[in-house]
């Protein structure tokens, strides 16, 4: 047996049904330039998002590549990173999440989740506020600031 959805999305298995969620794919990467991305549904970015960068979406927003001094934002759900977040004195990186937030390390950012907070790897000099449980997998968070939210 094989399904066709009739749109781009994430399948989501809820009470034995198949749901596909909408969902925006961005090709590439998203930075200031480019103007602020801003989506009602669910939003795929398959680049990074550079510097000045600014991403908005009532649903999931899970980006590939790194958060660079950019800001992103999910009204309603979470925010997946697959790389990096990082800033600098002056231009934290931001996330925040209604949801959860996940991403494999950060630097000079500032994370804030109405759920959790899951850093793979490290963070540093990061501020980190969790409504619920904050995990970071391979090493302690060094000069960051933890806070339930």
């Amino acid at each position: 047996m094989s399904l066709l959805a009739g749109c781009d999305g994430e399948v989501v298995l809820r009470n034995l049904l198949v749901e596909v969620i909408p969902m925006y794919v961005h090709e590439g990467d998203v930075t200031a330039g480019s103007g602020p991305l801003m989506k009602t549904g669910g939003l795929l970015i398959k680049g990074s998002v550079l510097e000045g960068g600014r991403v908005e979406a009532i649903g999931d927003v899970y980006i590939a590549g790194n958060v660079t001094a950019a800001d992103i934002r999910s009204h309603t759900s979470n925010v997946s990173v697959g790389g990096t977040v990082s800033g600098w004195v002056g231009r934290l990186a931001q996330l925040r999440a209604a949801g959860h937030i996940q991403c494999d390390q950060a630097r000079q950012a500032k994370l804030t989740a109405n759920g959790d907070v899951y850093i793979q790897a490290t963070a540093c000099q990061t501020t980190i506020l969790a409504g619920g449980t904050f995990a970071c997998g391979a090493r302690s968070p060094v000069a960051s600031r933890i806070a339930r939210s």
